[in-house]
């Protein structure tokens, strides 16, 4: 990992072709998928203490 500096290249092949992931990862991060899932889960928290 310190070689490849977690090049998308270099995943490994049970994630798929590489710039199908990345791609992927791409589409969720523009549409805010991330985010939302952040924001859910600080919500989560925040309800009950703690992640159940």
């Amino acid at each position: 990992m310190a070689r490849t500096v977690a090049q998308w290249r270099h995943l490994p092949d049970e994630y798929g072709k590489w710039n199908s992931v990345f791609r992927r990862y791409r589409r969720w991060a523009l549409t805010g998928v991330f985010d939302a899932l952040l924001e859910g889960l600080a919500e989560l928290v925040g309800q009950t203490g703690r992640p159940t």
